[in-house]
């Protein structure tokens, strides 16, 4: 027992007892803080509260914070598929429509500036011309026409069907017809008077109009440009006709005249009537074009030397820049091109 008690004062009054004395009164001391700091936090938040998805309700939008899930990262990163409306033109013509080189055609010129103007106008829209031919310039494959040196209305009437036809099963549908035809016609005055070329106009006419796939196709129709007699002879380009092919003399300034106020008034009774004039070449009007023909007055537009390379064709510069400005602001001031351009901006 003596030994024991030895042992005993001599542990108790060691030099290590103080130190383990201390290191207890902290590990008790760090407990206790940790008790008080976990009541505190507890008691900080309202109980029943927690985060929507622990109470199955909804967090305010004013302090949710701005976590990105996948599928708002696909809504805010990802680039969304545009839905672009894609405009089919068809201009239809002769010469004057399939131009030369070194021209580029009106429709060059025309192209550039339908696809500035949609960029400008912020619309998913593009722009393809259509047709059975390209050219002149194969510089880009938006060339196609339906451009014939020598055609007169006659041979237009003869294939306009199966060309309407084809580029509606091609492309589904063509959206605008620019059409320039006439020139040849009254260059031919000698074997087929004005009132018969006039006639045969309002029966091609009546033909695209009333035809099937048409519907739905804005028809743009030219007051055809005039003809500059003196630069022809100037040019060596006054020929006689020795036989019956599409060789022409140059139509007067008169017949042009004549022809183009016939093709206005065709025009103006298209806003008020489905087929203005007796279609001898279709009865059934169930498929008549729903939108009213407009004229572009080319008459007006080429009036200078400088717009013509010779005396029945425009000139690469001015002219064919000239004759796709003024398609252009017919097709842009129509209300079928108002009516397209909404459409396709609610699509966007």
């Amino acid at each position: 027992l003596k030994r024991m008690n030895h042992g005993t004062n001599r542990f108790m009054k060691g030099p290590a007892v103080g130190s383990r004395i201390w290191l207890g009164l902290m590990g008790i001391g760090l407990m206790v803080w940790l008790m008080v700091a976990f009541l505190l936090d507890d008691a900080s938040s309202p109980r029943g509260a927690g985060t929507a998805e622990e109470t199955g309700g909804e967090q305010d939008p004013a302090t949710e914070p701005a976590i990105i899930t996948s599928s708002s990262a696909n809504r805010t990163s990802a680039h969304t598929p545009i839905t672009r409306t894609t405009i089919h033109l068809m201009p239809m013509g002769d010469s004057i429509t399939a131009s030369r080189e070194p021209c580029y055609s009106y429709r060059y010129y025309l192209s550039k500036l339908l696809d500035a103007h949609v960029r400008h106008l912020g619309v998913p829209v593009t722009f393809r011309f259509v047709g059975s031919r390209q050219g002149p310039m194969n510089h880009t494959a938006n060339m196609n026409h339906e451009g014939l040196s020598g055609r007169t209305i006659d041979e237009m009437q003869e294939v306009v069907a199966d060309r309407l036809t084809a580029a509606s099963r091609s492309h589904g549908g063509v959206e605008v017809v620019l059409l320039h035809i006439g020139t040849n016609d009254l260059g031919r005055q000698w074997r087929v008077r004005l009132n018969q070329t006039i006639a045969k106009m309002t029966t091609l006419l009546n033909t695209m109009r009333g035809h099937e796939t048409m519907r739905d196709t804005k028809l743009f129709v030219a007051k055809i440009i005039g003809a500059r007699q003196h630069k022809a002879i100037a040019n060596w380009e006054f020929r006689l006709l020795f036989d019956n092919k599409t060789r022409v003399f140059h139509p007067s300034d008169p017949d042009i005249r004549s022809f183009n106020s016939a093709v206005d008034s065709y025009a103006a009774a298209t806003a008020t009537s489905s087929l203005p004039s007796n279609n001898k070449t279709n009865n059934n009007n169930s498929n008549s074009n729903k939108y009213p023909v407009t004229t572009v007055d080319m008459y007006s537009v080429l009036t200078d030397d400088a717009d013509f390379r010779d005396s029945l064709h425009p000139s690469c510069q001015p002219g064919e820049s000239k004759m796709a400005q003024a398609w252009f602001t017919a097709i842009i001031q129509s209300d079928w091109w108002r009516h397209t351009i909404a459409k396709a901006a609610a699509n966007h």
